[in-house]
C-alpha cells in the first residue's frame, strides 16, 4: 500500500513520523484480520454474483498472507452476519435508485491505494454512496470524522473530472459489534471532502517526507500502530506525567503508595496525573502485548521474583451456531432479536427457559446446532504445571 495507506491515515495525519518509522516492518496478520477478510470476500461474492450467503454455506474461503494461510469453512455465523450486511447494502441501492453495485474495487490516488467494500451512484450522477464492511466485534466504528472513508470518499471524487458529483454519503456496516449500531452514515459536500485533503492529508504527507516529521503520541493514532510498543515518544509522555525515572523501571517496576495515607490534596493531584497520563490506556496496551507475547509467540515471562510467572492457560468456551438450516427448523421465530441480529447461543438458551423448557429439555434442543471452542489466555501463578502444553511431571496432582 505504500507509506500512504487509507487504513492508517487516523494515524499518520497527526503523528507525520509513522510513516517512514513503519516503512520497512514486515505486514503481520493475526486471525481475526484473516477472518474478517474472508467475510470480505464472501460479501463481494454476493453482491457480485446477485447470490445470498448461504449459497455458499459449508464452502471453504483461504486466506494468504505474507506470514499465514488460513482456510474458513462458511458456518452459520458469518453467512448471518454477512447476509444482514449485504441486505443493507441492497436496500441502500433501491433507495438510492440504482441496480449497480460496485463491490471490492481498487482505487487509487497518487501513491495511495485501497479497495472499496461497495459503492454506487445516483441516476442523476450528483450523489456518491458507499459503504465500509467492519466485521470486529469488539471495537465499534463510526462514519462521522472517520479518516479512511474520507480519504476513499477523495479516491471516488478523483475520478470526477467533470465535477457533477455534490454530495457523497460514507457509511460503515459493523454487524457483529455489540457495542455499536450495525450501520452509521455521514453525506459530506465534494468540496468538505476535497478542503479536508488539501488542509490535512497533503501537509501530513510532505512533512512525512521532510525532516520535519515529528512523532506525536495520542490515544488515537497510537491505537493500531505497529511500533508502539518500542516507540520511545509514546513511552516518554506517560512517564513524565507520572514523574516517574525510565530508568528506575528496569531495576523494579515502581511501588505506587496507599492511597489513604495521602492526604486529600495528594490524592487529588495524582489521580489527576494518572488521567491525564493515559496510563490506564498505556496498562491496557501492555497487558494486551504480554498477552500476544505469551499466548501467540510462546514467550516465558518470569517475574524478578523468581517464583511467579505468566503462563499461557485454556480460556473460557465459547459457543456458536454450526448449522443453520436446522437452527431455522428448531427455533423458528427466535433466530434473530433486535436490529436483525442473529440470536446468540446464550440469548437462545434464555429465551428457551423462559418458555418454559427444563434444562435436560434445552440441552436437547440444542443438540447437534452448536459448536464449542475454547480460546487460550494467560495467568499469573506459581505453579507453571498449570500451563497448557507443561510436561506431565509438573502438572498439579488432583486431590481425590
Amino acid at each position: 500500500m505504500g507509506l500512504f495507506n487509507p487504513s492508517g491515515a487516523h494515524c499518520w495525519t497527526r503523528c507525520t513520523a509513522q510513516p517512514k518509522a513503519c516503512e520497512h516492518i514486515p505486514r503481520t496478520s493475526t486471525q481475526y484480520s484473516r477472518l474478517g477478510n474472508a467475510a470480505h470476500e464472501l460479501a463481494a461474492r454476493c453482491l457480485q454474483n446477485n447470490t445470498n450467503t448461504y449459497t455458499y454455506y459449508g464452502e471453504t474461503i483461504t486466506i494468504v498472507e505474507p506470514d499465514a494461510t488460513e482456510v474458513f469453512t462458511l458456518d452459520g455465523n458469518m453467512c448471518s452476519h454477512v447476509q444482514g450486511y449485504v441486505d443493507r447494502v441492497r436496500a441502500l441501492a433501491k433507495k438510492v435508485g440504482t441496480n449497480v453495485i460496485k463491490s471490492e474495487e481498487r482505487h487509487s490516488l497518487e501513491e495511495s491505494n485501497g479497495y472499496i467494500d461497495a459503492w454506487m451512484i445516483n441516476p442523476a450522477c450528483d450523489h456518491l454512496y458507499f459503504v465500509d464492511l467492519k466485521y470486529g466485534e469488539n471495537y465499534p466504528y463510526y462514519a462521522e470524522g472517520n479518516e479512511q472513508l474520507m480519504f476513499y470518499a477523495m479516491m471516488l471524487l478523483a475520478q470526477d473530472t467533470q465535477g457533477n458529483v455534490k454530495n457523497i454519503t460514507v457509511a460503515i456496516d459493523q454487524p457483529r459489534c455489540q457495542k455499536n449500531p450495525d450501520w452509521t452514515e455521514v453525506t459530506y459536500t465534494s468540496n468538505y471532502i476535497r478542503d479536508w485533503y488539501g488542509g490535512t492529508v497533503v501537509p501530513a504527507k510532505m512533512e512525512a517526507l521532510s525532516d520535519q516529521a515529528k512523532f506525536v503520541p495520542g490515544d488515537i493514532q497510537c491505537k493500531w500502530c505497529p511500533i508502539k510498543s518500542v516507540c520511545t515518544a509514546r513511552a516518554a509522555k506517560p512517564l513524565a506525567t507520572l514523574g516517574t525515572n525510565a530508568a528506575a523501571l528496569q531495576v523494579a517496576p515502581p511501588e505506587l503508595p496507599d492511597f489513604k495515607l495521602l492526604t486529600l490534596s495528594q490524592l487529588g493531584a495524582m489521580v489527576d496525573r494518572l488521567k491525564t497520563g493515559r496510563v490506564k490506556a498505556w496498562i491496557e496496551d501492555a497487558e494486551k502485548y504480554l498477552r500476544q507475547q505469551v499466548t501467540e509467540q510462546n514467550q516465558q515471562c518470569v517475574l524478578p521474583d523468581g517464583k511467579r510467572q505468566w503462563v499461557k492457560v485454556e480460556g473460557k468456551r465459547s459457543y456458536s451456531w454450526s448449522n443453520p438450516a436446522m437452527l431455522v427448523s428448531r427455533l423458528g421465530s427466535l433466530i434473530t432479536t433486535h436490529h436483525n441480529k442473529p440470536i446468540t447461543v446464550a440469548q437462545a438458551r434464555t429465551a428457551l427457559k423462559d418458555a418454559g423448557y427444563s434444562k435436560k429439555e434445552i440441552d436437547m434442543y440444542l443438540d447437534g446446532i452448536v459448536a464449542v471452542s475454547r480460546g487460550v489466555s494467560m495467568k499469573l501463578t506459581d505453579k507453571p504445571g498449570i500451563a497448557m502444553g507443561a510436561p506431565q511431571h509438573l502438572k498439579p496432582s488432583k486431590e481425590k
